[in-house]
């Protein structure tokens, strides 16, 4: 009986297809970006990028502790450690 259900679906499906055929559009458009920062902002840009930053660290050493307080109390008790 299922196979005659699927027979009797695909059918209808390929006899769809068949009436009115699929029609795929593709829509492209091609950008050409320039950059519109001079060399002397993208260079102070980098050296900002670069430069540490003590309170970030900071905070990343927060956070590093607060995921291994987690992990040790998440972690369960057949833990070596």
């Amino acid at each position: 009986m299922e196979y005659l259900l699927f027979f009797v679906i695909g059918f209808v499906l390929c006899w769809l297809i068949t009436q009115k055929p699929l029609k795929i559009e593709v829509h492209h458009t091609q950008e050409n970006l320039i950059s519109e920062k001079t060399e002397k902002e993208l260079e102070e840009l980098q050296e900002k990028m670069l430069k540490e930053d003590p309170k970030n660290d900071k905070l990343y050493e927060e956070i590093d502790k607060i995921t291994t307080e987690i992990n040790d109390i998440m972690g369960g008790s057949d833990r070596n450690g």
